[in-house]
């Protein structure tokens, strides 16, 4: 059985701050695990504005 290591593991409240931090990696990883919530949580990105947003990129 393959196992995956997950790396880049982060949580953001808000799209700034999933902006933020893509333009401080975006260049230099390769990829990025983002904690989400499917409901308002004051603690986590709302999994809609994530998807939303990244189309903007």
């Amino acid at each position: 059985m393959l196992s995956m290591e997950i790396e880049n593991l982060i949580t953001v409240k808000s799209r700034e701050g999933l902006r933020a931090w893509l333009q401080a990696n975006g260049k230099t990883e390769k990829s990025c695990w983002v904690v989400v919530s499917m409901t308002p949580n004051p603690d986590n990105l709302i999994y809609l504005d994530m998807v939303e947003d990244l189309q903007i990129q």
